[in-house]
């Protein structure tokens, strides 16, 4: 399993409102990608609703996982800018994605 952190940072923002860490597997298929998280391993940070809030946050992530293997065609995410893409999922807003640049010591 990899660890993975994904960041939700609301357009004109420079810190993110919502971090959450977890595990989780992929595998690769001809037409898209299979991913499976590890429930018992997420974490949810966000400041602003503090740990009640973090919680309730939590929990609402736990029930839209599904029990099984997730599948995500290509078709469903567009190549911006390398690595950035975007990612079109059925009746949800397009999620904007990016890898952060990390300042080495």
């Amino acid at each position: 399993m990899n660890r993975y952190i994904a960041t939700w940072t609301t357009r004109g923002s420079v810190t993110p409102g919502l971090t959450l860490t977890f595990a989780g597997t992929q595998r690769k298929s001809r037409t898209g990608y299979y991913s499976r998280i590890d429930a018992d391993s997420m974490a949810v940070s966000m400041p602003v609703a503090g740990p009640e809030g973090e919680k309730i946050v939590l929990e609402s992530m736990h029930q839209r996982l599904p029990e099984d293997e997730e599948f995500a065609p290509f078709s469903q995410t567009e190549i911006t800018d390398f690595p950035s893409y975007v990612v079109r999922q059925p009746d949800e807003p397009p999620s904007y994605c990016h890898k952060e640049i990390q300042e080495l010591p």
